[in-house]
């Protein structure tokens, strides 16, 4: 007899488990274009990095300037662009890379003095862009495409990321341009300018 009550509970309750929907409901689809994932970690107060030692920089992202006077236009190329920083033991190695959609993949990689990390340091607390720490979101339609992550010798980082139509970080902390300027600069004093001549 027990047996017998054990088996109609565990029926109900298999029942009543299978008779609500796990799924996504056609309405609430993340995968449905315009659907957005917003896996962003909530900071209850601001990000503060001490230490102004970067081991390493990475951003990747795609740009899209809408600029009507071409002076600007040239300045700051819409496309792709992956700019990195690394320390070594005798300064740090850039890397430099620009691409467009189906086009060819521009790219340089040299040597600079570790001043260069200072300077990337100095240019990210001005803006204070570790308050972009643990953005993430994601979602179907077309737009924007970002990623950053700045390891300091410390331990510390800032890791963002983001993936299609507005999901830029807050743009009082994240502009592209802040970074085209600053690696352009770089690659002008190491005759490394990959970006000369794009219209």
């Amino acid at each position: 007899m027990k047996a017998l009550t054990i088996g109609v509970l565990a029926a109900v309750l298999f029942g009543a488990i299978v008779g609500t929907s796990v799924c996504f409901a056609a309405d609430e689809d993340v995968e449905e274009d315009g659907g957005t994932r917003d896996n962003s970690v909530r900071h209850t107060r601001p990000v503060v990095i001490s230490s102004t030692a970067i081991s390493s920089f990475r951003l990747r992202f795609e740009f899209h300037g809408d600029y009507d006077k071409d002076e600007l236009r040239k300045r700051y190329p819409s496309g792709w662009y992956d700019l990195r920083l690394e320390k070594t033991g005798k300064g740090a190695d850039c890397h430099l890379e620009y691409w467009r959609d189906g086009g060819p993949s521009r790219k340089a990689d040299f040597p600079v003095k570790g001043e260069a990390l200072k300077q990337l340091d100095k240019l990210l607390k001005e803006h204070d862009v570790s308050q972009i720490d643990g953005h993430s979101v994601w979602n179907s339609a077309l737009g924007d495409d970002m990623s950053l992550e700045v390891r300091y010798e410390s331990g510390e980082m800032i890791r963002a990321d983001g993936q299609g139509g507005d999901v830029k970080p807050d743009p009082r902390y994240y502009r592209e341009e802040w970074f085209i300027d600053f690696f352009r600069a770089l690659g002008r004093k190491c005759k490394q300018d990959i970006w000369e001549g794009i219209a």
